[in-house]
């Protein structure tokens, strides 16, 4: 039945347009049976359909009105039979019953990959995998692990990220990277299309700018807003201490928090250490409410779009690609202030964001150009990135800031051992129960005198900890802290355990 609803709608309707949908009567009792009952062959329905015209013959043959229901019916099983060899979802469909139905084996669908030119043969896993010495499981994560097969070719969650750094000095950009990537240089001049075809089919989407075209929620990193917003505005400061049960049940339905148990009674540079939601909940509620208790969603969202716009978060980061435009929380006011709501950035916003809070305000016109130059190297314009806005908060805000986010790393032990202090941020964004989680990392460095910032997502990531792993091999290679080979191995790293608090 897949197969039969594949080649009729998903194909032959859908992608080819062969079976015209604005043509069928959706009434007919005949269409009645193939979409509902399924009690009609894939022969009659498409005869049925030659007959009232539903079928666009021109499509595949060229003689048109001079065929009955059955010779259209036949010409059209030989276009479908000739279009469905080279078709890559029918095979894939088929595929997958031949592994559920046991008629082909794991190692014969990893043999594949050799007949495709994918693997070479030559490669030492070939005899083994084609005798049987080797599992198709142990052949797969061995080919994983050396990289041979990269998380992009296999397009599973996850399979990309982004990360963007910054001078917090200058505001320029000293890096903005999207994977998976490709060769430019073979898309130029005689351009490769053998190459194009395949990224432009490539289900990881690697012409889509991860760090500038992305945009998803920011998870707990936005927590810092929630600080900058509560303690401008006097809700807070730094002798509140709120009490953390482990959910917060001043709006419905109730928030959890992250640590069930609760972090108990907490002030500000703990809640950020800890990233505790009922602690920013509590700044989101109290935000909206007036002078008399009462509570406001508009209120409170109003307050939180102010700040965000004071840090940059509302607009555009200047960068001199194509960049999303972010989007500020305009409903679930609450949530908002973990980072939730409707909020939605990209990894470049992200990383503006991280710069302003390294200098205690400094919000950039980010760029990614030095300068342009004429042929023989002269100058004609130098790029000079703009500071648009500094956030006017006291400085005992961005002390408790930056303290806070220096303890949340140093309760991260992908960092231990770093050989440089950095202050950060992580997150968690949720996406939906059928998908992982987004994990990020913002924060900058040295802690005390920083001078880079950095931003990293991992699409659907699972967790914070992992963006943290990338951030450290980041800074070591910024600092030139370790051997460059140390970090770029040849294999894949694996980091099983979660101590990441978000």
């Amino acid at each position: 039945q897949e197969y039969l609803t594949y080649i009729c709608d998903d194909l032959l309707r859908d992608t080819l347009g062969v079976i015209s949908k604005n043509a069928i009567d959706t009434s007919d009792s005949t269409y009645q049976k193939w979409t509902t009952d399924k009690d009609i062959s894939l022969k009659d329905y498409l005869t049925y359909a030659a007959s009232q015209n539903w079928i666009d013959i021109s499509k595949f043959s060229t003689e048109g009105d001079y065929l009955d229901s059955d010779e259209v019916y036949q010409a059209l099983t030989d276009y479908l039979i000739d279009y469905l060899k080279t078709d890559t979802n029918f095979s894939k469909l088929l595929y997958k019953y031949m592994l559920q139905e046991d008629t082909i084996s794991g190692s014969e669908i990893c043999l594949v990959l050799y007949e495709q030119g994918v693997l070479s043969k030559d490669d030492g896993s070939y005899e083994a995998l084609a005798s049987g010495s080797m599992t198709a499981y142990d052949f797969m994560i061995n080919k994983i692990y050396t990289l041979e097969i990269e998380p992009a070719q296999l397009a599973l969650e996850p399979c990309s990220a982004s990360a963007v750094i910054t001078d917090v000095k200058t505001g320029d950009v000293l890096a903005c990277v999207s994977y998976p990537g490709y060769d430019n240089n073979r898309l130029v001049n005689n351009m490769d299309t053998d190459y194009y075809a395949k990224l432009s089919t490539d289900k990881s989407s690697p012409f889509f700018n991860k760090a500038t075209q992305q945009t998803a929620a920011p998870g707990s990193t936005f927590k810092i807003l929630s600080t900058i917003a509560g303690m401008s505005e006097g809700v807070i400061d730094d002798g509140t201490y709120i009490n953390c049960t482990g959910s917060f049940d001043l709006v419905t339905p109730p928030i959890s928090c992250w640590n069930k148990q609760g972090h108990g009674e907490i002030e500000i540079r703990e809640a950020i250490e800890q990233s505790c939601n009922s602690y920013f909940n509590m700044v989101g509620f109290k935000l909206g409410q007036d002078a008399d208790g009462n509570f406001s969603e508009n209120r409170s969202l109003s307050v939180l779009q102010k700040y965000a716009s004071e840090i940059g978060l509302d607009k555009k980061t200047g960068i001199e690609i194509t960049e999303s435009a972010p989007h500020v929380s305009d409903s679930y006011a609450v949530p908002s202030y973990i980072g939730h709501g409707t909020n939605a950035y990209t990894t470049s916003q992200v990383a503006r964001y991280a710069t302003a809070i390294a200098t205690s305000g400094n919000v950039y016109d980010l760029t990614l150009l030095d300068r342009q130059t004429d042929s023989k190297g002269n100058t004609l314009k130098k790029y000079e990135p703009d500071i648009i806005n500094t956030v006017d908060v006291s400085q005992n805000v961005w002390d408790d800031i930056h303290d806070g986010m220096y303890r949340v790393v140093q309760t991260h032990r992908q960092f231990d051992g770093l050989g440089v202090d950095v202050a950060g941020k992580t997150g968690t964004a949720e996406v939906t129960v059928y998908h992982p989680n987004h994990g990020l990392f913002m924060g900058y460095a040295p802690a005390s005198d920083p001078e880079y910032a950095i931003a990293v997502r991992i699409e659907n990531g699972y967790t914070s900890g992992n963006a943290c792993l990338a951030a450290d091999d980041i800074f070591k290679y910024i600092f030139e802290l370790t051997d460059e080979k140390s970090i770029l191995t040849g294999v894949a790293a694996s980091d099983t355990s979660d101590t990441s608090n978000d």
